[in-house]
């Protein structure tokens, strides 16, 4: 039995899935960096420039931001919202020629500066004094991609404060050499999923729990069942999934902890899924502490 497909995995309220181990997912859990912590970047007008010249520098940068995947407008924001804002001065580069040094400041709502990008260049006097389309792309386009960084660094800054704090506990049913590297191999899988790992249950917020089931030991074929519970540190049960399968003896006893890494790589796909399908307020409230 090829190792890659030895359990199938099904998630509770899920629909079956197609082929063992698959499980569509994003490459960041949406409710494990939840789109909640950023509100995209407003970009409030230049005070430096006349209002018509200020609005098409805001829609430039705007648009060279989406490019670097920053949602980025001149013309909403909300609470959660970073703001962008530049300083212009300018100054003599010749007969026909200025140079413009433009400060670009990320704040937050409240007016806290978060970070800073400085760019100079030099126009002809002409294109820079009547607006130039051409004049403002350049002036942001050479700027944008240490912007978009800014605001990507502060954004993951403020994602680590809110990933989401599993525990894993110990599974049963079977014994350590067969339920500790499996341990060990969800830890890892969840991780790279962006959930929080957390050694101490009363550090969690939400607790990971699995039990092994294996059948008897002289079949040819011993069947395997593993249930993964995603619960509350209450101890209530959220979701479940199970895999099972066959396997041979020697790919228990002697693949076994390879194994374990797949099993536990695509069965945290569906600890996934069911953390993406949890009320808001199931994971914002803590609730009572399990003992």
């Amino acid at each position: 039995m090829a190792m890659t497909a030895a359990l199938y995995l099904a998630v509770s309220a899920c629909q079956p899935l197609p082929q063992p181990f698959a499980h569509p997912e994003s490459a960041t859990n949406p409710v494990v960096i939840p789109p909640s912590d950023f509100g995209g970047v407003t970009i409030l007008p230049t005070p430096d420039l006349p209002i018509s010249m200020a609005r098409k520098l805001s829609m430039a940068l705007a648009e060279e931001l989406q490019r670097h995947e920053i949602i980025a407008s001149p013309d909403s924001s909300n609470q959660r919202s970073k703001f962008l804002q530049a300083g212009v001065t300018q100054g003599a580069a010749g007969d026909t020629r200025t140079r413009i040094t433009i400060v670009w400041d990320l704040t937050d709502g409240s007016g806290k500066i978060l970070g800073s990008k400085e760019t100079t260049h030099i126009f002809s006097k002409d294109g820079w004094a009547k607006g130039n389309q051409t004049v403002l792309r350049r002036l942001v386009k050479s700027g944008a991609a240490d912007i978009a960084e800014m605001v990507k660094s502060e954004t993951e800054l403020t994602a680590s404060k809110s990933q989401i704090a599993l525990h894993v506990w110990p599974l049963d049913g079977a014994p350590n050499r067969t339920t500790g590297p499996l341990r060990l191999a969800m830890e890892t899988a969840l991780k790279k999923r962006n959930f929080r790992i957390v050694n101490a249950l009363e550090d969690a917020r939400l607790v990971v729990a699995g039990s092994i089931e294996l059948g008897p030991e002289n079949a040819e074929l011993r069947p395997v069942r593993i249930v993964w519970s995603v619960m509350n540190t209450s101890g209530q049960e959220l979701g479940n999934l199970t895999q099972k399968n066959a396997l041979t003896r020697r790919e228990i006893e002697q693949q076994w902890e390879s194994l374990a890494t797949v099993i536990a790589d695509n069965a945290a796909g569906g600890v996934g899924a069911i953390v993406a399908r949890l009320p808001r307020k199931v994971l914002e409230n803590d609730g009572k502490r399990a003992k």
